[in-house]
């Protein structure tokens, strides 16, 4: 069942009670999306979690010069939030949107509420949400210390770059459409 690798993947971040667990488990609702939905923008409050059960989705904004930036990519069995608009109940300033056609879990910030005070343990797997979240932005960080090459490298170690357009895969790594294509050629 969906929702139990949604509670798996939980469990990793912070250990549950079952009833807990259970509690996730009937509040959860699955959706499916196709391709190029949005799911948060700038301006709006990110009012959700989600568990990315199949597809892809990536994180972005736009520099003041219109030029697309790409700060995150998730895949299956990911938790997708935007942790400064979601947790601080704040307009977003970036975009999520769907690569493919997913399936997703979703939580929203008023049933995340009613679970925290049913559940207070769950404060402890907000922390740990948002540790999830911390790391999730050092990936991109960490790859600007390599050459191209090597960041291509770690990517492809990180990411389903044959499921990820090489412009995307540029914007992430900070490199050009040209350096990613001819890195992806010598693959």
């Amino acid at each position: 069942m969906e929702t139990d690798l949604m509670t798996e993947f939980l469990n990793r971040i912070y250990p549950l009670a079952s009833g807990t667990e259970n509690y996730i488990r009937d509040i959860a609702y699955r959706v499916q999306y196709t391709k190029g939905q949005i799911l948060a923008s700038p301006g709006k409050r990110a009012d959700e979690i989600w568990y990315m059960v199949n597809g892809l989705a990536k994180e972005y904004y736009y520099e003041a010069s219109g030029k697309c930036i790409i700060t995150a990519f998730w895949k299956e069995n990911e938790l997708m939030v935007i942790p400064e608009s979601f947790f601080r109940k704040t307009p977003s300033d970036r975009y999520i949107e769907l690569v493919e056609d997913s399936v997703l879990l979703g939580l929203s910030g008023r049933q995340v509420l009613r679970l925290q005070l049913a559940h207070p343990e769950v404060h402890s797997l907000g922390y740990g949400i948002l540790s999830f979240a911390k790391r999730k932005s050092d990936e991109k960080g960490s790859l600007l210390f390599h050459s191209a090459k090597e960041r291509y490298s770690l990517f492809c170690e990180k990411f389903p770059w044959e499921r990820i357009s090489v412009a995307d895969a540029a914007s992430y790594l900070g490199l050009t459409r040209e350096t990613v294509s001819a890195i992806r050629n010598i693959r």
